[in-house]
């Protein structure tokens, strides 16, 4: 089961974001694993929400998982940031060229802006 699947045209690496907190990161030639980025801890308890989107600008992963938001940065493919979030998004869209990440709450009826 999969969350989402990315491909960054920066670092040109395959980004496989799985339902339980995992990060795969693929050379999509080689079909190699090249890292995995692991999310939270072992003691946590998971509500399996993830959602994921890549900034193909700059090359950063946003993933909330387990009421987080993940700042990965794709160029070293190492966690950037974390944020603490009441609830996890059912969205994560980035604003390109103002530097913010919109969460979606539609079941609040409300959005999240981070200024990145």
């Amino acid at each position: 089961l999969v969350s989402d699947l990315f491909y960054s045209p920066i670092s040109k690496q395959l980004y496989y974001v799985t339902p339980n907190g995992k990060v795969l990161v693929l050379n999509p030639d080689t079909k190699k694993l090249l890292t995995k980025i692991e999310l939270g801890s072992n003691e946590e308890l998971y509500d399996h929400s993830t959602v994921a989107t890549l900034d193909e600008k700059n090359g950063r992963v946003y993933v909330s998982f387990n009421r987080v938001l993940y700042v990965i940065d794709g160029k070293i493919n190492k966690i950037q940031n974390k944020i603490h979030l009441i609830k996890n998004p059912k969205k994560i869209v980035v604003k390109y060229g103002s530097n913010k990440v919109w969460l979606l709450y539609p079941d609040l009826k409300s959005v999240g802006i981070i200024d990145d």
